[in-house]
Order: C-alpha cells, then sequence, then structure tokens
C-alpha cells in the first residue's frame, strides 16, 4: 500500500516537469522559424520573388551559377557556403528594392524594407537564413533580391563654340582724272549817249575754266635707244676728219718731192 502511495507521488511530481519540457521543445521549434524579429522565415526553397510573396524581378543574384547584378548595390559578406550573415550596405540610384531572400539549409528568411523592425533605406546588417533544428546558423546557400531598377537619365552638356573669321578686306583705289571747272565772271560796263541820255548797260559772262588733275603717276620715260647710238652732247668733230685729210696729203707731197729730188 505504501508503495503504490509512493508510486503516485513520483506520477503526480514527473507531470508537471514533462509538460515544462514538452512547452520548451514548442517554444524553441516556434523560435527557430521566427528568431530574427525582422524576417519571415519559411520552409523549403524559394527560387523566383513570386515564390517568396513579393512584388518585382530579381535585380541581384548570387546562387554561385548565374550571378548578376551585385554592381547595383555594395555589400559585405554573402559568401555562398561560407558566411553566415549578409550586409547590405548601400544601393545605387535607380533601385527600388522590395524584399531580400536569404536562403540556408532547410529554410529561407524574407527581409522587406520597412516592414517590422527593418529599416526602409540601408544598412541592412546581419542578414541570415533561419536557424536550423539544432538551433544553428546555416551557412548561406544563395540569396537574392527583388525589386526593380531604373538607370538615371544621363545629361548630356553641349558646349557650342563659335569660330568667328574676321575677313579684312583692302580697297584699292583708283584715282582717276578729276576735273575741276571753275566759274570765273567778268563784269563790262558800256556807257552809251544818246540824245543827252546816258544809260549803263552791264553785260555778264561766264567762263568755265577746266582744269586737269590727276593723280595717277606719270609714265615712266624709257631712256633707251633702239638704234644704240650716243646721246648727241652739241659737240662738232666734222672739221677734224678735214685737218686729217689735209695732214695725209701733206705727208704724200713731201714724201714725192724727196724721192723726185733724189733722182736728180
Amino acid at each position: 500500500m505504501v508503495f503504490e502511495k509512493n508510486r503516485v507521488r513520483a506520477a503526480l511530481l514527473a507531470l508537471p516537469l514533462a509538460i515544462g519540457l514538452s512547452l520548451g521543445a514548442a517554444t524553441a521549434a516556434h523560435a527557430a522559424e521566427t528568431d530574427d524579429p525582422r524576417a519571415t522565415a519559411y520552409d523549403g526553397n524559394a527560387k523566383t520573388c513570386a515564390d517568396a510573396e513579393l512584388s518585382g524581378d530579381r535585380i541581384v543574384q548570387v546562387d554561385g551559377e548565374n550571378d548578376y547584378g551585385t554592381d547595383l548595390i555594395t555589400y559585405q559578406g554573402g559568401a555562398l557556403n561560407e558566411d553566415q550573415y549578409l550586409d547590405i550596405t548601400a544601393v545605387d540610384d535607380g533601385v527600388e528594392v522590395t524584399g531580400i531572400v536569404v536562403k540556408g539549409s532547410n529554410g529561407y528568411n524574407v527581409y522587406v524594407p520597412g516592414a517590422k523592425d527593418l529599416g526602409e533605406t540601408p544598412p541592412w546588417e546581419d542578414l541570415r537564413s533561419p536557424l536550423t533544428d539544432s538551433g544553428n546558423v546555416p551557412q548561406i546557400s544563395h540569396w537574392y533580391v527583388c525589386g526593380s531598377y531604373t538607370p538615371p537619365t544621363s545629361t548630356t552638356t553641349t558646349t557650342d563654340t563659335t569660330t568667328t573669321t574676321e575677313t579684312t578686306t583692302t580697297t584699292s583705289e583708283t584715282s582717276a582724272t578729276e576735273t575741276t571747272t571753275a566759274s570765273s565772271t567778268s563784269e563790262e560796263t558800256t556807257t552809251e549817249t544818246s540824245g543827252g541820255t546816258t544809260s549803263s548797260v552791264v553785260a555778264s559772262s561766264t567762263t568755265d575754266i577746266v582744269a586737269p588733275t590727276s593723280s595717277s603717276v606719270p609714265p615712266a620715260i624709257d631712256n633707251t635707244s633702239d638704234d644704240g647710238d650716243l646721246a648727241t652732247t652739241g659737240f662738232g668733230g666734222g672739221w677734224l676728219i678735214w685737218a686729217g685729210v689735209l695732214f695725209l696729203l701733206g705727208g704724200v707731197g713731201t714724201i714725192a718731192g724727196a724721192r723726185a729730188l733724189r733722182r736728180q
């Protein structure tokens, strides 16, 4: 009888302990799914933004096979099968993020900017996948960013360079012969007497004097003669010719007289 009472007491004492252990296990399992208050945890895998219940397309993807879009964000960590956490510190202009999916082990976390405790704009730090059944943070198997990207409109500045060419025109003025006409007016008074009456007649005449003027340069005078004759200096040498003839005749006469004398 005493033994049965002891068994009942042990059972009553063990019942609260069993209930506490069950509640603790349930709490731990629940914590493994929602341990990051900024994220929503899911089992399995999400391959697209629609699978993760996010709008937009995958603008950044890191899965080890088809990586793209990483130049649109600035991030640290996130190395596949190596890192457990991912930090996104900045996004480029034109990038709109609707959600971030981080997959590891048998589940994935979905982070939505501005939802729960996640800020609307970067930095978003310590992003990770859900804890494993053993309560460990698994290594990241892949991750991607959903949203849209609109390239910024580039502004082109056009510099208008105008080159002004100045043309200097030289005007050659040719002076033509100008004729200046001067008017000379003379008045002549004639007094006529007729029958004791004297009358004065004034005759007016106008004489036009034409004075040619020219500013052109007079043509050069060619002093060169075509026949090559020397210029006339005014000196007459004709008498020298006659004197020479006379001297020549006198010489001939002298020689002839000398020969005649020798013969005699």
